[in-house]
C-alpha cells in the first residue's frame, strides 16, 4: 500500500502498542536504555516524538527528503541558546555577513508531499523566500526540492535565460501568482505543526 501522509495523529497509539508489547514481554529497561526503529520515518514526526522520551534513534525511508528532516531530528538537541545566537550575529557582523534572524525559535513541519485541495501560498509567511539552487531561482525552497524530486512541476527560472526574458520571468515570480507547489506544501501556515527549533549536538 503506498500511504503519504502524515502519522502525527498515530503517535498515541504507537506509543501505548509500543508500550503494551514491552510490558508483556518483561522489558524493564527505561527509554533511555532502548533503541526506537522509525523504518518508514517521512517527516520524522515519530521519531521525534520517540526521542522525546529518552529513547535512541534510527530511521530510514527511502526519500531524500526524509533523510534530510530526520537527521535534524536525530542530531539536534535542546533549545537554541539565546547567547549563541548573539555570538554568532556579532561574527556575521563582523565579516559582512547578510543574514535574517527569527526571533520565535520554532520551526514547521510543512508535512509530506500530496496534493492539499486548494493553493497555500497567499497564507504561507515563505512566499518571498525566494531561493537558489541548480541555477535556477524558485519562489522558495520547499519549491525547489519538490521540484528535484519530481513531485511538482519545475517552476525554476534559469539563470542562463536572455536578460530580457529573465526580467520577464521574474516579474511574473513576484506578481503575487502563486507557485503550483504551493498546492502540494502546508508552509508556514496555520497548516503546519510547530517544531522546537536545535542546536546542533
Amino acid at each position: 500500500m503506498n500511504y503519504i501522509g502524515s502519522k502525527f495523529s498515530l503517535i498515541d497509539f504507537l506509543k501505548s502498542s509500543v508500550t503494551t508489547v514491552l510490558k508483556s514481554n518483561g522489558e524493564i529497561r527505561t527509554p533511555n536504555e532502548m533503541v526506537f526503529a522509525d523504518l518508514f520515518a517521512g517527516t520524522g514526526v515519530v521519531c521525534g516524538s520517540f526521542k522525546q522520551d529518552g529513547y535512541s534513534i534510527i530511521a530510514n525511508d527511502i526519500q531524500y527528503y526524509s533523510y534530510v528532516i530526520t537527521k535534524h531530528i536525530i542530531e539536534n538537541n535542546g533549545n537554541l541558546d539565546k547567547n549563541k545566537c548573539e555570538q554568532l550575529i556579532e561574527k556575521l557582523k563582523k565579516f559582512g555577513v547578510h543574514y535574517i534572524y527569527l526571533k520565535d525559535q520554532t520551526w514547521k513541519d510543512m508535512g509530506e508531499v500530496f496534493h492539499r485541495g486548494s493553493n497555500r501560498f497567499d497564507d504561507c509567511n515563505m512566499k518571498r523566500c525566494t531561493s537558489l539552487y541548480e541555477g535556477k531561482i524558485y519562489v522558495c525552497s520547499r519549491a525547489a526540492i519538490m521540484a528535484k524530486m519530481g513531485k511538482v512541476p519545475d517552476e525554476g527560472i534559469p539563470l542562463t535565460l536572455p536578460a530580457k526574458r529573465l526580467k520577464t520571468e521574474l516579474k511574473r515570480l513576484y506578481s503575487g501568482k502563486y507557485s503550483k507547489a504551493c498546492s502540494y506544501c502546508d508552509g508556514d501556515t496555520q497548516y503546519a505543526i510547530e517544531i522546537v527549533a536545535g542546536e546542533q549536538g
